[in-house]
């Protein structure tokens, strides 16, 4: 299956990632610094910030993303690489609320509901949505 919005880029990873532009707040220790997430997975984020950030590989980070006055993405992450203005960072822990704003951000920048599914399942371990036995 071909994917073709420029919004979805599909690598050798097994997440798919949402190429984007939004602002959020990296919460570290006593640290608040805002940033801009330039692509989002259920796996994680890829931040930058105007400054460089005195981080280092498995710091702990709390990123809230803004997707709008209401919608927030909160997620609990691990600082994977930091290179100069770029933070990986990759999901520990998010909230059902906040997988449920990421689940319509993901539908609404074009990607497909099986796609997502399985990505899901990628994320739980196993199939998702569950196989009703028959």
């Amino acid at each position: 299956m071909a994917l073709d919005s420029k919004n979805i880029m599909q690598e050798r990873r097994r997440f798919i990632r949402i190429i984007c532009d939004l602002p959020a707040l990296a919460t570290y220790g006593e640290n608040k610094v805002n940033v801009q997430i330039k692509d989002l997975s259920l796996m994680g984020v890829l931040a930058v910030s105007e400054t460089p950030l005195d981080l280092s590989k498995g710091t702990h980070v709390r990123i809230d993303i803004h997707l709008g006055a209401t919608l927030t993405i909160s997620m609990d992450c691990a600082v994977s690489y930091v290179h100069e203005n770029l933070i990986g960072l990759g999901t520990m822990r998010i909230d059902i609320d906040s997988i449920t704003n990421l689940r319509r951000f993901i539908e609404m920048n074009g990607m497909s509901e099986e796609l997502l599914h399985r990505d899901i399942g990628h994320l739980v371990g196993e199939d998702f949505p569950p196989q009703q036995d028959s």
